[in-house]
C-alpha cells in the first residue's frame, strides 16, 4: 500500500501545486521519485512527530494540502494532542498518513503495533481512510482532496493484494446491491481482508457462503449503508484492531436499537510479550484464516 500511496500521490501533486508531502525521517525509496519530481512539495521534518503536526497544520492554514507520512504509532499517538488541538478542532485540511496497520510491523514490538489507533481517531472530528487493498489507495486521496477537513489514512506497510467481485468482496457503498444472499456477511476496513478471503474460501468447502464488504471511507456509510446493513443477517466485523472503540462499536452506534448488532471479532487488548511475524501475530491473536472460518462457524451455530 506504501508504494501506490506515493504513486498515487505523486499523480495528483503534479497538477496540484498546493499539496506537500512532509515525512518524518523514514520513507528512503518510497519517496525517492516523488522526491526528485517534486523537490519544492516535498520535506523531511525529522522525527520530530508532535511539532510535525503542528507544522503541516500551519502549512494547511496558510492554503497547502498537506500530508504528513510516517509509521505506525508514531503520527497518531505520539501527536494526539496535536492532533486534537491543531487539526480536528481548528478544521484544517491536513491529513494523517500512518503506514503499518495493525500488526505489519511485528517484529519491531509493540511499540510499532497500531492496533488502537481508530479509537482514539474516531472520537475527533477528522475523515477517516482505511484501506483494505492497494487499489482504494486512489480513491481515499480523491476523497481527501474533495474536502476541506482534516483526515486520517491507514495503510498497510506493503504486499497487500487487490480482490474483486469473483472473490465476492463487494465495496460497501458502490456495489452492495450486487451482492447476492449469504450465509455471513462480513464488514472489514484494513488489509485483514487477505485472512478473511481466505477464511470464506474455507467456509465455501462447508458450502457456506460468504460475502465480504470494504469499507475503505467511513463518512461513506451514510443512512443508506446504515439500512441495508440493518437488513441483512449473520454481520461480522473483522479487524485487526482493538475491539473497544473499533470499526464494530462505530457500526453498532449507528444502528437502529431493533436492529440484531454485529459480531465483533478483534483484538480484547495486546500483549507487550508478544514478538514475531505479521502472519505469527495474527494467528496468535486468532486473525488468521483458519481461525477466523472456525470462530465464523461457532457464531453461526450459537
Amino acid at each position: 500500500m506504501r508504494t501506490e500511496f506515493a504513486d498515487q500521490l505523486l499523480k495528483q501533486a503534479l497538477s496540484n501545486p498546493r499539496i506537500m508531502l512532509v515525512v518524518g525521517d523514514l520513507g528512503y525509496g518510497v519517496f525517492d521519485r516523488y522526491k526528485e519530481i517534486l523537490p519544492d512539495q516535498y520535506l523531511n521534518t525529522g522525527v520530530t512527530e508532535q511539532s510535525s503536526v503542528s507544522f503541516v497544520a500551519g502549512l494547511a492554514k496558510s492554503g497547502y494540502r498537506p500530508f504528513f507520512y510516517s509509521i505506525a504509532n508514531f503520527p497518531t499517538f505520539r501527536a494526539l494532542e496535536q492532533i486534537r488541538n491543531d487539526l480536528s478542532h481548528m478544521g484544517l485540511p491536513a491529513t494523517i498518513v500512518s503506514v503499518g496497520a495493525g500488526f505489519a510491523y511485528g517484529t519491531a514490538g509493540y511499540s510499532h503495533h497500531l492496533v488502537e489507533d481508530l479509537s482514539a481517531m474516531s472520537v475527533f472530528d477528522i475523515d477517516i481512510f482505511t484501506p483494505t487493498m492497494p487499489k482504494e489507495i486512489s480513491k481515499c486521496i480523491e476523497a481527501v482532496l474533495l474536502s476541506q477537513r482534516p483526515a486520517y489514512l491507514r495503510l498497510g506497510k506493503g504486499g497487500e493484494r487487490n480482490f474483486g467481485l469473483q472473490d465476492k468482496v463487494y465495496d460497501l457503498r458502490e456495489d452492495r446491491k450486487l451482492a447476492l444472499d449469504a450465509d455471513i456477511n462480513v464488514l472489514v476496513n484494513s488489509a485483514i481482508i487477505e485472512e478473511v478471503v481466505k477464511a470464506a474460501n474455507l467456509l465455501e468447502q462447508k458450502r457456506i457462503k460468504t460475502n465480504i464488504f470494504s469499507c475503505w471511507n467511513y463518512q461513506a456509510i451514510d443512512r443508506e449503508c446504515i439500512e441495508y446493513l440493518s437488513k441483512i443477517n449473520n454481520l461480522f466485523v473483522v479487524e485487526e484492531h482493538v475491539t473497544r472503540g473499533g470499526f464494530a462499536s462505530f457500526i453498532n452506534e449507528k444502528l437502529p436499537l431493533k436492529a440484531q448488532k454485529v459480531h465483533s471479532i478483534g483484538l480484547p487488548m495486546i500483549s507487550r510479550q508478544i514478538v514475531g511475524s505479521h502472519s505469527y501475530l495474527r494467528k496468535s491473536y486468532g486473525l488468521d484464516s483458519e481461525s477466523l472460518a472456525s470462530m465464523f462457524l461457532r457464531l453461526l451455530n450459537d
